[in-house]
């Protein structure tokens, strides 16, 4: 078992004061994203609930799905908004050699992360406001669930998100959206539009249609999106 004082030389803590340029919507953003954790990680029993996934099967099918397309194997990985490192834990369980890197806004998400995995990179920071990393490309940028959360400026917020992803990255970028035609949509969560995102991105970004391929039939609440850079 490793101590949590080696833990916390694994990880990089970017918790400073926030700055004056820092803008009232990334404040928000923090606030919030408190608000729905903070309880969670106390309350939870499991690794799922308290991230606020539906199970653990769940959580981790969305993992699966760009597995599925992408090997994964050797990668470099960079989880945006990496929570406890789950998809370490799920690359490990299929025994995938990747060289990863997680980030997350919570103090407490990065600490649990790093005691359980503390050969991995962890920077605890918000990375769009402040990125910490803009001087390394990595193989494949993921996100899983940090769209979900009511922001009140959810579409805004993912295409200045996707611009960063795409900076960030050599090959890849993968992330995950509530669906809206779920048939369970709950108070507090972002729906998008399959067609509206595809054709969101295609106004912004100077992308191919056909690198940009959205899987929606492995749950029926939830689509990923896939981008291959030119």
């Amino acid at each position: 078992m490793h101590s949590v004082e080696g833990a916390k030389k694994n990880f990089l803590l970017y918790n400073e004061p926030m700055k004056t340029c820092l803008c009232q919507k990334n404040l928000n953003r923090r606030s919030l994203i408190h608000k729905y954790y903070h309880p969670r990680l106390s309350d939870g029993d499991y690794d799922h609930e308290k991230l606020g996934w539906e199970s653990r099967e769940a959580q981790f099918r969305r993992f699966e799905v760009v597995l599925d397309k992408l090997g994964f194997r050797d990668m470099t990985i960079l989880d945006v908004g990496c929570g406890l490192g789950n998809l370490l834990d799920f690359c490990q369980m299929k025994d995938l050699s990747v060289h990863y890197t997680g980030v997350d806004i919570l103090p407490d998400m990065i600490e649990n992360a790093s005691r359980r995995h503390p050969d991995a990179r962890w920077y605890c920071c918000d990375l769009f406001s402040e990125n910490r990393l803009c001087h390394e490309k990595f193989d494949l940028i993921y996100s899983s669930g940090i769209f979900n959360l009511d922001l009140g400026n959810n579409s805004r917020f993912l295409m200045d998100a996707l611009e960063l992803f795409l900076d960030l990255s050599k090959r890849y970028v993968c992330f995950n959206l509530l669906s809206d035609s779920s048939p369970d949509q709950e108070k507090g969560y972002y729906y998008y539009s399959e067609n509206k995102v595809l054709e969101d991105i295609l106004k912004k970004f100077t992308l191919k249609e056909h690198n940009i391929s959205i899987e929606s039939d492995y749950l029926e609440n939830d689509f990923t999106v896939m981008i291959k850079k030119q």
